[in-house]
């Protein structure tokens, strides 16, 4: 059975209000309405049922997180027994996937997809699934997409029509590790979201096009990483990247890779691309005042 898998984007809003959403479509979790919280750098969402139990939640908090010795921030989505915690550097735009069937059941509801869209700017996105534009191909990942350290452990790469691309690996402590790349590279290095201008740690995509890596959480039993396939009665069919919770032993089509791109590479303040790379000029010197973000897109 195939599992489904969705992407998450999240941008941050900041609206200082709490409201009540009904939810008129009809759901398998049993959700009829819709709370949300605004507090400062912190967002909530929780979903009812209708006797006004809490079913699900979606937490987003900004600030200092020890895990990555700086700003950052920390989402959990939780559907009934299950939860998902998700850290990453990116403080205004999240892209996400889910492997467990409650929370991607969660989030292909429209009026979540929706809310979250007008009240912190989320859009939600289907990939790798039947009858949408998306990944059609998946393969293990190639040294120059990843950095010299640490090593990428069983990992692999899906593309999508558009040429974007999402790398999925374990680092040495199980952390399922995420990156997303910008679809129009190689254009260059440090962009922004749109791919157009941007400066020092402003930029979403950093020096080798990719956005910040998002960090997942261990599973209790591990996480799995295999090549996933999907054909209809058409012949239609793509093959993704597919993540799976639980297994236990966990299972691995992917091997091990050692990337070939230096860490600690930032963006210039003046606009004009990466720094503290090999080729590049060092960051100290490519513009004044502001944050390079070296490091920021490190994994």
């Amino acid at each position: 059975m195939r599992t489904q898998l969705f992407a998450v984007v999240l941008i941050a809003g900041c609206t200082p209000t709490d409201s009540r959403i009904a939810v008129a479509e009809s759901n398998d979790l049993g959700i009829v309405s819709l709370q949300t919280d605004h507090q400062g750098d912190a967002f909530a969402l929780r979903a009812l049922d209708a006797a006004d139990a809490q079913v699900a939640s979606v937490t987003i908090r900004r600030g200092e997180l020890a895990e990555l010795a700086g700003m950052g921030s920390e989402i959990v989505v939780a559907v009934r027994g299950a939860s998902q915690r998700v850290i990453t550097r990116e403080v205004e735009r999240y892209e996400l996937r889910f492997a467990d069937a409650q929370i991607q059941q969660l989030m292909a509801i429209p009026t979540v997809a929706s809310t979250l869209e007008s009240e912190e700017h989320v859009t939600l996105l289907a990939t790798s699934t039947h009858g949408v534009d998306v990944a059609y191909s998946a393969t293990g990942c190639g040294s120059a997409e990843l950095l010299t350290t640490p090593t990428a452990r069983h990992c692999c790469e899906d593309y999508g029509p558009n040429g974007a691309a999402v790398t999925s690996f374990l680092r040495a402590d199980n952390i399922l590790v995420q990156r997303v790349k910008n679809q129009n590279f190689p254009g260059g290095g440090c962009k922004s979201q749109t791919n157009g201008w941007c400066s020092g740690n402003s930029c979403y995509y950093g020096p080798f096009g990719y956005a910040r890596a998002v960090f997942y959480s261990p599973s209790s039993n591990g996480w799995s990483i295999q090549w996933g396939f999907w054909i209809d009665g058409n012949f239609n069919s793509d093959s993704y990247c597919s993540l799976t919770e639980n297994n236990s032993p966990p299972v691995f089509d992917y091997s091990d890779v050692d990337g070939s791109q230096a860490t600690g590479g930032g963006c210039c303040i003046n606009g004009s691309g990466p720094c503290n790379i090999p080729g590049k000029p060092l960051c100290t010197s490519c513009g004044g005042g502001g944050a390079a973000g070296t490091f920021s897109w490190d994994y």
